[in-house]
């Protein structure tokens, strides 16, 4: 992120390089949560079946209650880095970032 924004690639089209990804997660939490099995979760989700071990860990590396939050987070990135927020789009992005790197808690 740092490369591309130092690039400068606009902080919109990075967000939008982790939306598909992090939809796909939030997707696949909330089937799972719905007793879905995992990995039939992870497929119905949209990831191919050569991502499944990657995607799992993902998911357990997450939680329930951050997956739970993905689709906000996402909302306030986008709305943030549109005139939203005073922070400067780096920010929100690095903001992002440690919200999805952090321990699960």
């Amino acid at each position: 992120m740092d490369r591309l924004l130092e690039q400068g690639q606009d902080g919109l089209r990075v967000l939008g390089a982790f939306s598909w990804q992090l939809r796909g997660l939030a997707k696949a939490g909330r089937l799972s949560q719905q007793g879905m099995p995992l990995a039939a979760a992870v497929g119905r989700a949209g990831f191919p079946p050569f991502k499944r071990t990657e995607v799992e860990q993902q998911l357990r590396h997450l939680g329930r209650r951050r997956l739970n939050r993905l689709y906000d987070w996402l909302l306030e990135a986008n709305s943030g880095l549109k005139g939203g927020s005073q922070l400067p789009g780096r920010t929100i992005l690095e903001r992002l970032v440690v919200q999805l790197a952090r321990d699960k808690d």
